[in-house]
């Protein structure tokens, strides 16, 4: 090493710095040995001293391999791999070089560090955090691809990621932002032949290419290019060109190979129809090359209005108009007209202008109420009659069927609305078909059958057997004997033949074992009962049969609830 400053060779490196001995002057500072060196452990084995340091990292890795055998790295690291791995994935998909998948990485890397702002100094902005890695490369791609020319498109990467072209359109905007990029015109000529290739126009597909080629020319000369979509360009020229050789391609073919509206392609051509070329024959447009440019087309469309006027202007001379007045009779009405101004400000004027335009409503609303109560009375008195359709003749009826080609643009309008729909239909079906013959679909599930509403069950013929039956159905308490709510609604037949009651069959000195089968076998006779005919039972609240449910267990006061239960059953069946 030789001092910049007096071109010693007496360099003294220490303290990481190198130093002219001669003239003092610190020649490098921190420096970074690149040199590999080992050095023994304390088991005696070699071991490599420092780490490598990459070109993109801000420090050495120290840790060593990641957690069963991944990799560990920095967080930009794994971000950069994946990129790679996306933007090879979609370059492949597509046919782009390498270089240029390479070129697509490098813009990445500049989306990552935050690109227009490092330079400029600023905070750095990372443009891939909080966006979807498949839109940031997808844009960086087609950036490099633009600047390398080659012929693909942005609708080419939206199909890759099946997104819409105007969301990663708005994202390829936002990185040209970041990044500063100055992006270059797009010449439409450069997808000229791939879409003549997919048009398959066989051994004559190089003579469409030239003359399709010339027409862009033309283009660009008569100011149709600027501020247009080169695909729109190409198929309105792809067309031309395929008629001056022959070839029958219909607007719709076209429509499908450059990705357009219809309406776009007939607008360049109708914008192509109105310039001097367009006038030319076939003939005279491959041997003729006008000088003379024609006006944009915006321009034209400008001049339309003024032409209108123009020619308006040009017509018949106008009357001759009438002289003018002295100034006497100016002054006259000018006295006149301030005269009348200053009476219809004051305020009995103003009132009854008020009164006057109040007056005129009311006679118009009576005036559409008549109406409106005449045309009901008329609609009224009319006979009513189905209208037939036998007085249309052939043509008209006619006129309400659809042909095949409205048909036929019907059917493209609506499968373009359900496309989503309809894919996931299909893969849902290609999936489960290839499942069954693997033999891994998966099993029917069984529903569970919903348990019928209480409105489902079986009439009733009273309302305490309703009670009942609801009862049953809740069931609140399992220490609640509900068999004994049987023995509170004797039937008619025993109340009509003098059948004792509960009352009357159970003493209060019998235990409570012999209550018990007492009214086990009034039970019976209560079902006996109910089976040779209709019973009429007594209704009950709640609270009370829960009450009166302890009679297994209460012999003593069985007599006084039930007295109490008859006469609030009295009470009941008369509201009944």
């Amino acid at each position: 090493m030789r001092c910049t400053n007096c071109g010693s060779l007496a360099i003294d490196f220490a303290d990481s710095q190198a130093v002219c001995s001669a003239c003092g002057v610190v020649l490098e500072e921190s420096q970074i040995v690149s040199d590999i060196t080992f050095a023994e452990n304390t088991a005696g084995g070699a071991v490599v001293q420092g780490s490598y340091l990459g070109a993109d990292q801000v420090r050495a890795r120290t840790s060593g391999p990641g957690f069963r055998g991944s990799s560990a790295g920095e967080s930009r690291e794994c971000t950069i791999a994946n990129a790679r791995w996306n933007i090879n994935r979609m370059a492949t998909a597509r046919g782009v070089p390498a270089h240029v998948a390479e070129r697509a990485l490098r813009f990445f890397q500049l989306a990552l560090d935050g690109g227009a702002t490092t330079a400029a100094g600023a905070q750095p902005k990372n443009f891939v955090l909080g966006r979807k890695s498949d839109y940031t490369v997808a844009s960086c791609l087609y950036v490099a691809c633009r600047m390398a020319k080659t012929t693909h498109m942005l609708i080419d990467f939206a199909d890759v990621i099946q997104v819409n072209v105007f969301v990663l359109g708005r994202s390829y905007l936002r990185l040209l932002r970041v990044l500063n990029l100055q992006m270059p015109l797009i010449d439409p000529s450069f997808y000229i032949s791939r879409f003549a290739a997919l048009l398959e126009f066989g051994d004559e597909t190089q003579r469409v290419v030239t003359d399709a080629t010339r027409l862009v020319t033309r283009f660009k000369m008569d100011w149709m290019v600027e501020g247009r979509r080169p695909a729109g360009i190409c198929g309105a020229c792809l067309l031309l060109a395929a008629r001056m050789n022959h070839f029958r391609r219909s607007v719709t073919e076209i429509v499908q190979v450059v990705k357009i509206a219809d309406v776009t392609l007939r607008k360049r051509l109708e914008e192509f129809k109105s310039t001097p070329s367009g006038q030319l024959t076939i003939e005279d447009f491959r041997s003729v090359w006008l000088e003379e440019e024609h006006n944009p087309p915006a321009f034209s469309r400008a001049r339309i209005p003024k032409k209108d006027v123009r020619t308006v202007d040009s017509g018949p001379p106008a009357q001759p108009e009438e002289p003018l007045r002295s100034d006497i009779d100016q002054l006259a009405d000018q006295a006149t007209e301030q005269e009348i101004n200053s009476y219809l400000q004051q305020e009995d004027v103003q009132a009854l202008d008020h009164d006057l335009a109040k007056q005129e409503r009311q006679r118009a609303e009576r005036a559409k109420l008549k109406h409106a109560v005449e045309t009901s009375a008329a609609t009224a008195e009319a006979p009513r009659s189905n209208e037939e359709l036998t007085d249309l003749d052939e043509a008209e009826l006619d006129s309400f069927i659809l042909t095949d080609e409205e048909v036929k643009i019907k059917e493209r309008v609506w499968m373009e609305f359900n496309k989503d729909y309809l894919e996931a239909a299909l893969a849902r079906q290609l999936k489960l078909e290839a499942d069954q013959k693997a033999g891994i679909a998966p099993a029917p599930r069984s529903r569970k059958r919903q348990k019928p509403r209480d409105g489902s069950t079986a009439p009733t013929s009273s309302a305490a057997e309703s009670a009942k039956q609801m009862m049953q159905q809740k069931r609140w308490s399992r220490r609640i004997n509900y068999d004994v709510l049987n023995s509170l609604f004797p039937s008619n037949k025993d109340k009509d033949s003098g059948v004792a009651t509960a009352s009357d069959t159970a003493p209060s000195d019998l235990p409570a074992e012999e209550e018990d089968e007492d009214e086990d076998e009034e039970e019976d006779d209560n079902d006996d009962d109910d089976e040779e005919g209709h019973a009429t039972k007594r209704a009950r609240s709640t609270n009370d049969w829960m009450r009166l449910s302890g009679l297994a267990s209460h012999a003593d006061d069985e007599e006084d609830h039930l007295d109490d239960a008859a006469a609030y059953a009295d009470d009941n069946n008369d509201a009944w």
